[in-house]
């Protein structure tokens, strides 16, 4: 009980709730289905700002933040990344890129959650901020791509203008292999930080 009288953990878990909201919008494939998507996705942005710095004011930093968090973060993402493979479309993603973001996600969660059962305490990365930023500007701006497809493809009788054909070819591709590198960079930096933990924890 006395987790959630921290209002850091109280954001967490809102954001862990707008996480599956996210989720559930995303399933329809409809234009008001994606603009909440976006305004929920921009909510749980909102909450991930606050909850950290929050946590660090009121030194309520705990374990159960330490987890939740990045794993509230996981679902929002990874969620996003997969249905913008499905947008085949509009959009030329490679399900291997994503799958290759996912796969450093969670190798770099697991090795946090392991560090909490063998209390050692890890050296954060600095370009994690890099990297949720990158992904952040990613997913909103294909996001906002993917609402003025649906607008024209079913609420107008104009065809796709050039500029967004353009657009729909180089945009989300040029932003997800940004994202791709600073995420496999800030996750590289992350392991050889903590390569004498990340081996203590291997011969264990």
């Amino acid at each position: 009980m006395a987790l959630m009288h921290n209002i850091a953990n109280k954001l967490t878990m809102l954001r862990f709730m707008l996480s599956f909201l996210f989720v559930a919008f995303m399933v329809f494939d409809n234009l008001y289905c994606r603009i909440f998507s976006l305004v929920v996705f921009l909510a749980a942005a909102i909450t991930d700002l606050y909850d950290g710095k929050l946590a660090r004011m009121q030194k309520q930093e705990s374990n159960y933040g330490r987890v939740v968090d990045p794993l509230a973060d996981k679902v929002l993402t990874v969620t996003a990344y997969v249905f913008f493979v499905k947008e085949t479309q509009y959009f030329n993603i490679p399900a291997w890129l994503v799958s290759l973001i996912i796969i450093r996600e969670f190798t770099v969660s697991g090795l946090r959650t392991l560090s909490l059962y063998y209390k050692t305490e890890l050296v954060t990365s600095k370009l994690g901020k890099l990297k949720t930023v990158s992904q952040f500007i990613a997913i909103i701006t294909i996001l906002l791509i993917c609402i003025i497809n649906l607008y024209f493809t079913n609420y107008t009788v104009k065809p796709l203008p050039s500029v967004m054909i353009i657009i729909n070819k180089y945009v989300p591709i040029t932003l997800m292999v940004i994202t791709f590198i600073a995420t496999w960079v800030s996750g590289l930096d992350y392991v050889l930080r903590n390569k004498k933990i990340v081996y203590d924890i291997a011969v264990k």
